[in-house]
């Protein structure tokens, strides 16, 4: 079993290994979260659905930039 890293010990993340998709994914997500200050500081609000155990959907807003994050 590999050693695991203590709480504030850095346990880096192989990104040159694995699948390149994943990865590709991954830096979309942080390129999306660095184009939109929302999604860094931006107020959080929940929105109500019918589906709350299935379906959760929230908005981010800052200044006048309001986003919606749905995730089912």
């Amino acid at each position: 079993m590999a050693k695991k890293p203590g709480l504030f010990e850095k346990d880096p993340v192989p990104w040159d290994q694995g699948d390149a998709a994943v990865r590709a994914f991954y830096k979309g997500l942080a390129g999306l979260r660095n184009r939109h200050e929302a999604l860094r500081r931006g107020s959080l609000s929940i929105c109500a659905n019918d589906k709350p155990e299935q379906v959760l959907a929230f908005t981010r807003q800052s200044g006048a930039e309001t986003l919606l994050a749905v995730f089912n």
